[in-house]
């Protein structure tokens, strides 16, 4: 084994240690009242690797959201049929969205901090902005790309909408009924119908 996959390997490794313990504190003790040192200690991980890898705990928890983002986008790889009768993929990756918070919902129920839910909102519309340049902007070329930002602030806003109200009511619905929802408001056919509207209209 080379050097260098020693070394991803480790650093792969210190990250998930360093989480691990991140979340094993979450449930214990509210998000501003952990101190690195603690987790540091409950990784049994010199403070040195954890400043290796993050200069703060905000962005150990913005590690976790990048995370969820980056398989939400992964959902966008298969070629995408625009047919609103057809489609699938859309709505498979939205039911993804919330499977991913609820298999980290002591991070999820952080969003009712509002410091916490800026985060979360940069990192979201971040997602959509790079599923947009890499996969849907390229497919669709001749998208209005104001329109396009208008209809991403929108699915940033009603993501957290939906996402904050089923964490207040503990998750009691399906990722599925959410993922569904969510589809149902905002998915292709939605779209489709409102860029017929607008898009010569805007911009």
């Amino acid at each position: 084994m080379t050097e260098r996959k020693q070394g991803n390997r480790q650093t792969a490794r210190s990250i998930n240690m360093l989480r691990q313990a991140f979340v094993e504190l979450l449930n214990e003790k509210p998000y501003e009242k952990i101190k690195i040192s603690e987790i540091t200690s409950r990784a049994d991980l010199a403070r040195s690797t954890f400043y290796a890898h993050f200069e703060t705990k905000d962005e150990l928890l913005t590690s976790y959201l990048r995370e969820i983002a980056e398989t939400y986008v992964a959902g966008y790889t298969a070629p995408t049929d625009w047919s609103p009768e057809e489609n699938t993929v859309d709505l498979e990756k939205e039911i993804a969205f919330f499977q991913g918070w609820k298999d980290i919902d002591e991070i999820a129920v952080l969003i009712h901090e509002p410091y916490i839910e800026d985060l979360m909102y940069k990192v979201i519309r971040n997602m959509h902005l790079k599923a947009y340049r890499e996969i849907v902007s390229p497919m669709r070329p001749e998208l209005n790309p104001c329109f396009a930002s208008y209809w991403i602030d929108f699915l940033v806003c009603t993501k957290i909408s939906l996402l904050r109200t089923w964490v207040k009511n503990d998750m009691k619905e399906s990722p599925e009924i959410l993922g569904e929802l969510l589809y149902a408001l905002s998915g292709i056919h939605v779209f489709e119908k409102n860029y017929k509207e607008f898009k010569d209209k805007i911009c």
